[in-house]
């Protein structure tokens, strides 16, 4: 586990190995004493140590806050005479963690000091915890190499069982990176030869270290590199009972993609791809990925890192192949074993055959300048608390939400008393709320203090209308509605983090990223924003598989989806367990609300008809219409014809509206949809006959008459089948379970696309802009990223570069993104300059842009939308705001 004199980010010395500035957005909870000053290296190397061991891994987080108050011994000071254990005094605490408090102490024969990490006597109760103990013990004891630390003895007095290891100088690499910015290549490349060779060494005694990082990376003051903290370490000979759990065990920043999705799978390469992300820290001062944690691992899983010579000019391709190399996807394409990496330094010309601890530095290079910053030093280690994810179909009317269980049965949850949907309606009268059902019975009595429909908000900054006693953006309303689905969703699975939700595709970065804010504004992190038609095809490729169990053959399914937030049509093939999108079209202003309000209107022109009053401006008059015209079209969908019945002024209609009537009066909307799906297949030159299946999705497709319609006009001889709202709720239920690490594959799973076109746009103030180059075109498989060196031409220095995302309209249609002023980002460059784009955009169609000067070393992100979105601190700040909101209504 972790011992003296290292690390900043472990012992007692240490400081969270979260650098200055930095998130705290770690996967795992970690405990340690986090008030002692930084060490200052190389100047003057002060004695630091590992806290024991930094993540709580095994017990709850709570119990191990009160570790220090509960310690097994009283500190030495407090003494005339030092405590005794064993042959060893017990002269200070160093340090403690979520498996052990580390002391300095004293053999009283050798008078030699030592790490004495003792394993607290509460913990000695539970037996998988001693085990986990003796791990470490048995794994450092198997091994005696000058970069690894030196275990001397260990044992069990007076019931407390300790290790002792050798008392390191120095500071860990993280550390010395958190404080001096990254290292020259020759030094990082000594580190390198010197972490290799101790690996092999471990590798070759069967030993799988599986918390490779720089924080546990020790440089001692004469230049030795010292592995530490085994207490991870995987005995091959050995059934580890804690890798089949489904618990991640490690550093999620540092964690290898077989760690990620099958912890028992892990063997000697897992420690290289580790050894990589590692590399990368070391030049260039941040992770390989940032972001939140699930996410980092989702993207060890998924995407490839930066090349090394993209984010720092002075390095090369040679060091870049090794890096590469290392932290290849698949365990099969890095090195063979750790003697490989040496060799291949040495065929390079990048070092000569270095000599076990030999190393001498060379100058430090200056701090990477990052905004906001991601320099998160060697990151933090795991501990084992529960992560699970559910399915949420997120509509603009109702919502739903579904999960997998340990054996794969799809559950659906009550989200609103016990009723498995929930009304997206909120309401208020100052501090008090409701939500849901209980704000839909309050909606004809106080119709100016209802709120619903949200999405059609987004991108207005503040509401007008107050809600709860002050303005909320969209956003917010929406979260709050999120928020009462994920206590409902806690009651029956309590370790609900994350969560996959359905969105249109059509949605466009604005939508996608309102959509993304309101969930983290909930306290629920999304997996993914999974595109509604691909759900759709996921239920049905489950309901398939539990009729039959043959393979699935590849096939092509339209699907035409029509929902308050949107109408679309989608081309979606499917081949075994895969669901990959063709193309799809939509827009957001034709959904079902289109169809309402054409049902409001005509129910509003035969009241005035008959009695020649207008109710549309009478707000309390116009919401009860508005609910009639919905209620009405939900109703259809069940019977042949519904009896309307409207009263306003004491005055009142009737009339009787039936499924024909509603197809006439709403004929044109259905034909907007033909067209849709039409123009979908031409794209994708997909005839009718090619199609295997027609899927409706929405509710409306109850209505025969519908369906036939598009029967007749886009395929006749299709199979067709109705996708419910719960059906939707399934399949995002079902990629979350793919997506949630440690992933199953299993099931039914979706890849996704760009759903449009990113281009680039140059322009000066007073000048046309250039046409948009095209970065990531429309259709491509996500994630995806793009990187590219500009050059800005001088008479151009003060060009803005302007991104921009194409609409259905065509390609004269441009949505801005987010911009940047190159000379105002970077005031000390000089024009002829180059600068690094990279554009990536994640499975959720979620874009994020970087500029980097490559000269100055310094970094720029640029915001993804052109009214940014809200800030971390934002969201936070609203989601305290619902939290109060939610403890206010319910008593807490």
């Amino acid at each position: 586990m972790r011992f003296i004199g290292f690390l900043r980010n472990a012992f007692c010395f240490g400081q969270s190995s979260l650098g200055p500035g930095s998130v705290d957005r770690r996967l795992f909870m970690v405990d340690g004493d986090k008030n002692q000053p930084e060490p200052d290296l190389p100047k003057s190397p002060k004695r630091e140590v590992d806290n024991a061991d930094q993540a709580t891994r095994y017990v709850d987080p709570s119990s191990l806050d009160r570790a220090d108050d509960e310690t097994d011994f009283v500190f030495v000071q407090e003494h005339e005479q030092p405590m005794l254990l064993g042959e060893y005094e017990i002269l200070e605490k160093i340090g403690a963690g979520g498996m052990g408090q580390v002391f300095r102490a004293r053999h009283r024969t050798m008078q030699r000091e030592v790490a004495l990490k003792i394993l607290p006597r509460k913990f000695s109760q539970h037996a998988h915890l001693v085990e986990r103990f003796y791990f470490e013990v048995r794994a450092l004891a198997k091994m005696m190499h000058p970069n690894i630390v030196t275990a001397f003895d260990a044992g069990c007095a007076m019931g407390v069982h300790f290790l002792v290891m050798e008392l390191v100088e120095g500071v860990s690499l993280a550390s010395h990176v958190a404080t001096n910015g990254p290292l020259q290549l020759q030094d990082a490349v000594r580190f390198l030869a010197q972490a290799s060779s101790a690996l092999g060494y471990a590798h070759a005694q069967g030993i799988v270290h599986r918390d490779i990082k720089p924080g546990n990376m020790m440089w001692t003051p004469s230049g030795t590199l010292k592995i530490l903290d085994f207490g991870l370490a995987h005995l091959t000979q050995e059934v580890n009972q804690e890798a089949k759990s489904k618990h991640l065990i490690g550093t999620v920043e540092f964690m290898a993609p077989e760690q990620i999705e099958n912890a028992s799978q892990v063997d000697h390469r897992t420690d290289l791809y580790s050894l990589g992300a590692s590399l990368f820290y070391l030049l260039t001062g941040r992770t390989m990925f940032s972001g939140e944690p699930v996410q980092i691992a989702l993207a060890h899983i998924k995407k490839q890192p930066p090349a090394l010579y993209e984010v720092r000019s002075d390095l090369d391709l040679r060091i870049d192949a090794v890096f590469q190399k290392l932290v290849a996807k698949k365990p099969s394409e890095r090195f063979p074993n750790a003697e490989a990496i040496q060799e291949m330094l040495v065929s390079l010309n990048l070092t000569e055959n270095v000599a076990r601890g030999e190393a001498k530095t060379t100058t430090k290079l200056p701090t990477l300048s990052l905004e906001p910053p991601t320099n998160r030093p060697g990151g933090e280690a795991t501990a084992e608390r529960g992560y699970s994810a559910i399915g949420i179909e997120l509509g603009m009317m109702t919502s739903r939400a579904s999960y997998l269980d340990s054996e794969r049965k799809l559950n659906e949850i009550q989200v609103d008393g016990e009723k498995r949907s929930i009304r997206n309606m909120v309401w208020s009268d100052q501090e008090q709320i409701a939500v849901g059902e209980l704000a839909a019975q309050r909606r004809i009595a106080a119709p100016n203090q209802i709120f619903y429909g949200f999405q059609r908000w987004f991108g207005i900054p503040l509401l007008e209308r107050p809600f709860a006693g002050r303005r909320v953006p969209p956003e917010v309303l929406l979260a709050i509605v999120i928020r009462r689905m994920v206590d409902a969703c806690r009651k029956e699975v309590p370790d609900v983090s994350h969560a996959v939700v359905t969105v249109p595709a059509c949605y466009d970065q604005l939508h996608r990223h309102s959509v993304l804010t309101a969930c983290r504004c909930a306290g629920i992190e999304p997996l993914q924003l999974l595109d509604r038609p691909l759900a759709a095809v996921l239920a049905h490729m489950e309901m398939f598989s539990q009729v039959s169990n043959a393979a699935t053959e590849k096939q092509t399914m339209l699907v035409v989806s029509l929902h308050g937030t949107a109408g679309e049509a989608s081309l979606v093939t499917t081949e075994k367990n895969v669901a990959r999108p063709i193309a799809s079209i939509g827009d957001v202003r034709m959904g079902l609300s289109r169809w309402h309000n054409r049902v409001a209107e005509q129910i509003a022109s035969k009241f005035q008809e008959k009695h020649g009053i207008d109710i549309r401006t009478d707000l309390g008059a116009a919401s009860r219409l508005q609910r009639t015209a919905e209620m009405a079209i939900d109703r259809l969908g069940v019977v042949q014809q519904v009896e309307l019945r409207y009263e306003a002024k004491q005055l009142e209609i009737r009339w009787t509206m039936t499924r024909e009537d509603l197809i006439r009066l709403c004929g044109d909307f259905l034909h907007d949809l033909v067209e849709f799906a039409r123009s979908v297949m031409q794209q994708a030159q997909v005839e009718s006959k090619d199609l295997s299946q027609l899927l409706f999705v929405g509710e409306l497709f109850s209505i025969p008459q519908i369906r036939d319609h598009f029967r007749k006009s886009l395929a006749p001889k299709v199979n067709t089948e109705t996708i419910s709202k719960a059906d939707l709720a399934r399949g995002a239920a079902l990629q979350a379970s793919y997506l949630m690490p440690p992933m199953d594959t299993r099931g039914p799973h979706a890849e996704t696309h760009s759903p449009y076109d990113i281009g680039l746009v140059f322009f000066d103030a007073g000048k046309p802009p250039t046409m948009p180059k095209i970065l990531i075109p429309k259709g491509a498989s996500l994630p995806t990223q793009f990187s590219r060196t500009l050059r800005i031409p001088p008479n151009n220095s003060d060009s803005t570069i302007q991104f921009v995302e194409s609409t259905r309209l065509g390609n004269a249609n441009w949505h801005r993104l987010g911009a940047i002023h190159p000379s105002k980002a970077f005031p000390n460059r000089s024009p002829e300059e180059p600068l690094q784009l990279r554009l990536e955009m994640d499975i959720s169609g979620l874009l994020s842009c970087k500029l980097t000067w490559l000269a100055g070393n310094t970094q720029r992100t640029i915001p993804p939308l052109a009214a940014p979105p809200f800030d971390s601190e934002t969201i936070l700040k609203w989601q305290n705001w619902i939290e109060t909101l939610f403890m206010c209504q319910t008593g807490e």
